[in-house]
């Protein structure tokens, strides 16, 4: 890359960075003068909230850029030579781009990406900043055991991580099947699909990871059953949640496993049947589950205890011996 190339993206990182700096600065400095008019406290939270979504943003992107840049530069390693064409006049010219050039592309491209992918971090700052604190209520939930307090703090935040990580984990095997396809390293050879043993390495343990991601989705599903907030699911449908949801996750970490082991062995037809199988369980499991959801089935737990939850969440006080943890509140 020329010195003058360079130059001019150092000054348009550098600028973009004050103008960036600049409104987080004058934000956050409306808000606490804002705050100050109320009374010293209400200031100081202000200013505290403003670090505390720096901070998550700042995770964010740093922490996706370095996943995107990661893998970029693996995409990079496979690449022999690049051109492109340059027309001077009538005369179209094809130059080959130096490995140098490259990478920087690479770097650049996986600082955007990671921008993208991590510049909203903080949105979920209420969420993230409860379940940090972490609430405790005392009340145990009869259906699977756990205190009520996770239900408000805990599942929330697990939920967000989940996203952020399917993000990365989807996004960047999104970007670098796009990449291995341009460069050749995926396609076609005599009709029949062909991979070239980098990319298929690379992609192995990248399916690996979106497969470790499914599973943790798998296994908050009866975590999400019981924490639904407009009704109680059904008993006949919740046992089969907690059924049907291990059993997901573990065909995942199969497939998991299954990845791992074709990066290492070219064994496709083992990866294939390993995803279809996934497949055909998540569709057979989830309409199992949702067959057992019969607006006039036996709730999961009786009335009794749901009108002391009830009254729980709103701070009254319950029928002693109506739940356990919830005497003398």
């Amino acid at each position: 890359m020329p010195a003058r190339v360079r130059r001019v993206l150092a000054a348009a990182l550098a600028v973009t960075a004050l103008l960036f700096a600049g409104r987080w600065t004058a934000g956050a400095l409306a808000d606490r003068w804002w705050g100050g008019w109320f009374s010293p406290a209400a200031a100081a939270f202000l200013g505290d909230l403003a670090v505390l979504r720096l901070t998550l943003d700042a995770a964010g992107v740093l922490l996706a850029a370095a996943w995107f840049t990661g893998h970029l530069l693996v995409v990079h390693r496979a690449i022999g030579a690049v051109e492109v064409s340059r027309r001077v006049a009538n005369l179209e010219i094809r130059e080959v781009l130096t490995p140098r050039t490259l990478l920087w592309t690479a770097v650049a491209l996986g600082l955007v990406l990671g921008f993208l992918a991590g510049a909203d971090a903080s949105a979920d700052w209420p969420v993230l900043a409860l379940a940090w604190q972490g609430v405790r209520l005392g009340v145990l939930e009869p259906v699977l055991g756990h205190d009520a307090g996770l239900y408000l703090a805990q599942l929330p935040a697990w939920e967000v991580l989940l996203r952020f990580a399917a993000v990365l984990a989807f996004g960047a095997l999104l970007v670098v099947v796009l990449l291995y396809l341009l460069i050749g390293a995926l396609g076609r050879v005599n009709g029949r699909p062909a991979i070239n043993d980098h990319a298929r390495r690379h992609l192995g343990w990248l399916l690996a990871g979106c497969a470790l991601v499914l599973a943790w989705h798998f296994l908050l599903e009866p975590f999400r059953l019981v924490g639904e907030s407009d009704a109680l699911p059904g008993a006949r449908m919740l046992r089969a949640a907690t059924v049907v949801a291990p059993a997901l996750a573990g065909t995942a970490l199969m497939v998991a496993i299954l990845g791992v082991a074709w990066a290492a062995r070219p064994r496709h037809a083992l990866l294939v049947a390993g995803w279809i199988v996934l497949g055909a369980a998540t569709v057979v499991g989830s309409a199992t589950v949702a067959a057992l959801d019969e607006p006039g089935g036996a709730p999961a737990v009786d009335e009794r205890t749901r009108a002391a939850l009830e009254r729980a969440a709103f701070g009254l006080p319950a029928p002693a011996g109506s739940l356990p943890g919830v005497e003398g509140r």
